[in-house]
């Protein structure tokens, strides 16, 4: 089946949201897009819009997502209101929030691998399917991690954003600060190689 290309403001209408959200979307690496510069704008597979509707609104990961978020919200809220009233117990209530919120959101995690309608199962093999893996962590990740996330994002659209010794650099940086035994350690480290493949074509 021939693959459908969409502007930004396409999508947008499509959708009914603010161009400002799909465009949010492609700056932050949640939804790939090649950018044909000047007037022209981004391009964007309907497919990547499938698949990020999905990750983040659909399944079962959709709904703890969005319930972490909630818990999120509350734990924010059970915050300001003890800082606001020097409330020590709404205090420790906005901590548990928190941690609940986190416990749900690692849940929401173990279902990415069952919706693999749209990606294959088991660990990326390549910068196209790594880039969704890395837009969702991109927020929960350190600076290093985000960075790296942005040269997968660049190199899955065919763009050259870094020499091969700047990327070993970050990459060396983000390893250091990401370990080896946690998600965004891991995502690094599927990168890295994938990374210098691509800037040494």
């Amino acid at each position: 089946m021939e693959e459908k290309f969409f502007t930004a403001e396409e999508v947008a209408e499509r959708l009914r949201l603010n161009k400002v959200t799909v465009h949010r979307w492609i700056r932050n690496g949640k939804l790939p897009a090649v950018n044909l510069g000047g007037t022209s704008g981004y391009r964007i597979r309907g497919s990547d819009v499938e698949a990020l509707l999905w990750t983040e609104y659909g399944g079962l990961r959709g709904h703890f997502h969005r319930a972490a978020r909630a818990l999120y919200e509350a734990a924010n809220a059970a915050k300001d209101y003890a800082d606001t009233f020097d409330d020590y117990q709404m205090g420790r209530r906005s901590v548990q929030l928190q941690d609940e919120a986190n416990r749900v959101f690692q849940d929401a995690e173990h279902f990415l691998d069952l919706q693999g309608f749209y990606r294959s199962a088991g660990p990326p093999k390549t910068l196209r399917e790594l880039q969704p893996y890395m837009a969702m962590r991109y927020d929960s990740g350190n600076q290093d991690f985000q960075i790296v996330a942005i040269l997968v994002r660049d190199a899955s659209t065919g763009v050259m954003s870094s020499s091969v010794a700047a990327t070993r650099q970050w990459l060396a940086k983000a390893e250091a600060s990401n370990p080896p035994d946690t998600e965004h350690g891991r995502l690094i480290r599927i990168a890295g190689p994938l990374l210098l493949e691509h800037e040494q074509v």
